[in-house]
């Protein structure tokens, strides 16, 4: 699980600071990237705080597996409503 969680989310490592660069308004980047950088050690903070919370509920640890795949498959079919020309960055920088 370990493995699978870290091969999805280095597509994003890699692409979302190209992405920032890419879209963001000249005047906004610094902030965007804040935020791109703050969402992973928030992540895990929020991830390890609600575990916390729910195994000392007396639920079982395994539940917060469950319950990261029911949060992260409806945001990764997000993906399919977004726009390609937000995702094809080749053309965006060409002009």
């Amino acid at each position: 699980m370990r493995f699978l969680s870290g091969a999805s989310q280095v597509f994003l490592a890699i692409y979302l600071p190209v992405w920032v660069d890419a879209y963001a308004p000249r005047h906004k980047k610094t902030r965007w990237m804040t935020y791109n950088i703050m969402a992973a050690p928030l992540g895990l903070l929020v991830g390890y705080a609600l575990t916390a919370v729910m195994v000392s509920m007396g639920m079982d640890w395994k539940w917060a597996f469950l319950r990261n795949a029911f949060i992260i498959v409806p945001v990764s079919l997000l993906y399919i409503f977004v726009k390609p020309q937000y995702l094809n960055i080749g053309k965006r920088l060409e002009k």
